[in-house]
């Protein structure tokens, strides 16, 4: 006996510290139950004490504004609110909008990035003093995300998940 465990004892013993190292929820309920039965219950432990979470600065949600888009502004007698979304719409496709592309001038037709037919108002047919007569031409604004404004995408009204459309107009 004395050789067998000079020759495997020192394996025996590596084996048992093995076993005993493994965490009890790794042997099987017999195992489990036998060990409880020898050695008793662990004891109760409380959770550790819970660590107080990091107030964290949110990003900011819109991006900057270097056009100044959102602001309040008066162009070319057309009063424009300050915009809350944002994303603003240009301030002078909205005052050619609202007098039409063929009352603004060059300056605010070119900063609007429409053509100078795109929405020509006309005469009053009713003598209350708006237009009636209006006519609007389709523009192709963006074609695949492409814009004169900028070099990135701007394509970022989404349809529905994943899916963004290829081609705006405004009507």
């Amino acid at each position: 006996m004395t050789s067998f465990l000079k020759k495997h004892g020192i394996w025996m013993l590596t084996l048992l510290v093995a076993l005993l190292a493994f965490p009890p929820q790794w042997y099987p309920d017999p195992v489990r139950v036998k060990l409880t039965e020898w050695f008793g219950a662990a004891s109760f432990r409380p959770l550790p004490a819970s660590t107080a979470a990091q107030s964290i600065e949110p990003e900011s949600f819109c991006p900057p504004d270097p056009s100044g888009w959102r602001d309040e502004q008066k162009i070319e007698g057309v009063q424009i609110s300050a915009s809350a979304p944002c994303v603003a719409d240009n301030p002078y496709a909205v005052a050619a909008f609202v007098k039409g592309t063929n009352n603004v001038s060059e300056d605010t037709l070119l900063k609007s990035g429409l053509t100078a037919d795109a929405v020509v108002k006309g005469r009053d047919l009713d003598g209350d003093g708006d237009p009636d007569e209006i006519h609007i031409r389709l523009e192709v604004a963006e074609l695949n995300g492409g814009s004169s404004i900028t070099r990135e995408p701007v394509t970022s009204f989404d349809i529905a998940p994943g899916v963004s459309p290829g081609m705006w107009v405004f009507a």
